[in-house]
């Protein structure tokens, strides 16, 4: 598992215009090709607009797969993103 805070390269206008700031805790499944098949939030930052931006930026995002025995298997990262004002 990975935990590692992550800034949102491209803060929703909303967010912004809201000046809202924090965090939320997403689980991604990664395929065996780096791809994401899945993202659920673990820890909500409390506004589902942030969440869903969250999710939706994850899922475009391509990884190194997890090696076993030098193979590329199917594996759940843990990560945390920030959001709002000097997230860029």
């Amino acid at each position: 598992m990975v935990d590692q805070l992550i800034r949102m390269q491209a803060t929703p206008v909303v967010i912004e215009a809201e000046d809202l700031n924090g965090f939320v805790l997403l689980k991604s499944v990664v395929e065996t090709d780096g791809s994401v098949r899945l993202t659920k939030v673990g820890i909500s930052s409390g506004w589902s607009m942030i969440d869903d931006a969250a999710s939706s930026a994850a899922a475009q995002w391509k990884y190194e797969p997890a090696l076993v025995d030098g193979k590329p298997v199917r594996s759940v990262i843990e990560y945390t993103l920030y959001f709002g004002k000097g997230s860029r």
